[in-house]
């Protein structure tokens, strides 16, 4: 097997599962940037903030007065103790709650930091809006100027987001917004990008794309592991700028491992690619041209919404099917992304705010997202067996494929029911359950999506359609910014409306299954009348 091959594919697993997806560890990340207090700005005008030190000695109430810092101490016993203890009042912005923290894992009180948790979860939600957004201008840049041209966005804005966090601080909160979108952004085009080295691949195609969205979602992991970090005293920052500083590997992967176009489907016997190009133009030229003539054999096995082998990109946008799968996947991706962006504070809910308990559960979803890579493919499996066994004796095998996605999008479907239903319960314990069905349903539902615009649509507009598919479905994301305020009152509310939401989506595979059967049905009738012309042909 050739070695670049090779090593295309494991550098690119391990750049979806190490680096692209680090957005989704938000939780973890959230944790870090709660507890330096990021957001937290107090009022000039508000209530003081107090601080009690308990002491053995008693001390008469007194006032003292300090005309320099604008500063008042007043001392006096505590009514509900036996011992004394000494309060510091002060108007003093430099002796707030948090100067007196003895504990990097306190939390600042909800009255001092009103909007923190508000402010962290739209930073969140930006992120992913503009993650989901993007994959449509990532997508033409990547057709239009190659993978070299795509690759180079997507590091600086990638690099670019994680230097922009390095260099943030609690006085400086705002650019944790840019360095999120960065981050996200750029992450999903690596993810994009990668995608295409399947093609070295054709008999597991399927398999190494569903991999990699696996190892997107399973970069949560590397959250957990900067904020292991950071309690251990490595000041968060100090992470970020070691991720940024990661570009110069980054690039001369992207020179030596990935081609400076794109790799064609099926690629040619001894396909060179990369920095190879520069030496090898001649035999690179006949093995493209060779590549060209067997790829039309690929892009004809999707039929077209309406039964036929070719459809407009328009007619397959209008179809039933399409407008049904943007819901379904728009109403499952928004409650898989509100939970995410809302989980400290729902854990915080749950736990009457006990930080010890925040920190391990936050820990233990970043662990379970991280077995995203292992519960992907096995959808691509499904697929694939539930093909084959559909082919046997049947003579719509063209129909075969959009058959074979209907247990697919059913369990995927309910997954994420059950998701939603688990995740409502108001019970701490309960989310520990709910992180094992957020990880599977939503590496079931990403590669899932990729494999039914696949097999339901002409693979020519495999690229629009995918593309336009995630971008429209980041619109209802929008909803999160108005959930995620009111989820702050009213979770119980928030969780029970999108519940319900999800109910909805059990639609999506009953469209899919008679729009199957109403193919297969058509398919049938024809072959039939054209059986009963040959036979009174035949007779005459």
């Amino acid at each position: 097997m050739n070695w670049r091959y090779v090593a295309s594919a494991a550098t690119g697993l391990a750049e979806c599962l190490l680096i692209a997806g680090l957005i989704f560890g938000w939780p973890s990340i959230s944790f870090a940037l709660h507890s330096l207090h990021y957001f937290c700005f107090p009022p000039p005008n508000s209530a003081s903030s107090s601080v009690s030190l308990n002491s053995s000695i008693s001390i008469s109430q007194t006032t003292f007065t300090s005309s320099q810092s604008q500063t008042t101490f007043t001392l006096f016993p505590s009514p509900s103790s036996s011992s004394s203890s000494i309060y510091f009042q002060t108007t003093s912005p430099f002796l707030s709650l948090p100067t007196f923290s003895t504990s990097s894992f306190a939390s600042p009180a909800p009255s001092t930091c009103p909007d923190q948790d508000r402010s962290l979860s739209l930073a969140f939600s930006i992120a992913t809006f503009a993650m989901s957004f993007s994959t449509l201008p990532c997508g033409w840049l990547l057709d239009t100027y190659g993978t070299w041209v795509a690759r180079a966005v997507a590091l600086v804005l990638y690099c670019g987001g994680a230097a922009l966090i390095a260099c943030s601080s609690p006085g400086v909160s705002e650019l944790v917004y840019p360095g999120t979108i960065g981050i996200a952004v750029g992450g999903i085009m690596m993810l994009i990008t990668n995608f295409q080295v399947a093609n070295l691949f054709p008999r597991y195609r399927a398999t190494f794309i569903t991999a990699y969205n696996g190892a997107f979602d399973s970069s949560a992991s590397m959250a957990v592991i900067i904020k292991f970090l950071w309690q251990a005293g490595i000041p968060l920052q100090i992470c970020f700028a070691a991720i940024s500083l990661a570009f110069p590997l980054l690039a001369i992967r992207s020179l030596i491992l990935l081609p400076r176009h794109h790799i064609p489907l099926p690629a040619p016997p001894r396909y060179r690619y990369g920095l190879s190009l520069l030496f090898f133009k001649h035999d690179l030229h006949e093995e493209a041209e060779e590549g060209q003539a067997q790829a039309p054999l690929e892009t004809q096995q999707a039929p077209s919404p309406t039964g036929s082998g070719e459809a407009s990109l328009w007619t397959c946008i209008r179809s039933r099917l399409f407008l049904s799968h943007f819901v379904w996947l728009s109403i499952l991706q928004c409650r898989h992304y509100l939970y995410i962006s809302t989980l400290n504070p729902w854990l915080s809910t749950l736990s009457a705010g006990d930080m010890d308990k925040i920190s391990w559960y936050t820990t233990l979803f970043a662990i379970i997202q991280s077995c995203a890579w292992f519960c992907a493919p096995w959808n691509g499996r499904l697929i694939d067996l539930h093909r084959q066994r559909l082919l046997k004796g049947r003579k719509d095998v063209q129909f075969a494929g959009l058959g074979s996605t209907i247990p697919s999008l059913g369990l995927t479907t309910l997954l994420g029911i059950a998701f939603a239903g688990v995740a409502a319960i108001p019970k701490i314990q309960a989310q520990g359950l709910a992180f094992c069905l957020q990880v599977m349903s939503r590496a079931f539902l990403y590669g899932g999506n990729a494999a039914f615009i696949a097999i339901a649509f002409p693979s020519a507009h495999f690229g629009k359609l995918f593309g336009l598919m995630m971008s429209a479905s980041a619109i209802p994301l929008l909803l999160q910014l108005p959930l995620v305020s009111v989820s702050q009152e009213h979770p119980h509310m928030v969780n029970g409306v999108t519940f319900a939401l999800c109910l909805l989506t059990l639609i999506h595979p009953v469209v899919v299954d008679r729009h199957y059967r109403k193919l297969s049905n058509s398919h049938a009738n024809s072959h039939a009348d054209e059986d009963i012309f040959e036979c009174k042909s035949h007779d005459v």
